[in-house]
């Protein structure tokens, strides 16, 4: 496999269910499987992958708190960028 392609959340609200059946759906008509679970986001994370993508403010804010030791921010802050960040015209 070239990628391995995550998701997870901020908050634990939807912690072990499966995606979304629109998602699913969507997935399904392009031949992709969607079994995961849902999950939170851990600091595990930030070693584990070489980009973190975020949708918003607080989502960001959330994530880099997660790259930070001693009060400082560490080199794994590098890997976390908004969405947006990729957008031309927003």
């Amino acid at each position: 496999d070239l990628f391995e392609i995550d998701s997870a959340g901020t908050i634990g609200f939807h912690t072990g269910n499966p995606p979304d059946s629109r998602m699913r759906e969507a997935a399904a008509r392009r031949g992709i499987a969607m079994t995961g679970r849902a999950r939170q986001v851990r600091a595990s994370d930030l070693d584990e992958f070489d980009l973190i993508l975020t949708m918003d403010e607080e989502n960001f804010a959330d994530v880099t708190g997660l790259a930070t030791r001693n009060g400082e921010a560490d080199d794994r802050r590098a890997r976390i960028v908004r969405f947006c960040d990729f957008c031309e015209r927003h």
